[in-house]
């Protein structure tokens, strides 16, 4: 099992980087799945789902879900959020 964690300011290209690193990955480990978990594959919308304190913890949560939900000794995820 990997982990990547990518995290930072909005727009300064988290989520190119992610889906970069993610097919090199997939080229270069081909007996592994490769996961790219963010607000994104989980349809929340960033201008709603961080709206207020509530909204956010919702949303924290299920990006915290999804990557608990994937672990195992054959997948990479990579994980891209705020932070």
């Amino acid at each position: 099992m990997a982990l990547i964690l990518l995290t930072g300011y909005p727009c300064v290209g988290k989520t190119t980087f992610a889906k970069l690193l993610q097919q090199d990955i997939e080229a270069n480990f081909k007996d592994k799945r490769v996961i790219l978990i963010n607000e994104e594959s989980l349809h929340i919308n960033k201008s709603t789902g961080y709206i207020d304190s509530a909204h956010e913890k919702a949303s924290r949560g299920a990006l915290k879900s999804a990557i608990d939900r994937e672990m195992n000794s054959e997948t990479i995820i990579i994980a891209d959020a705020l932070n």
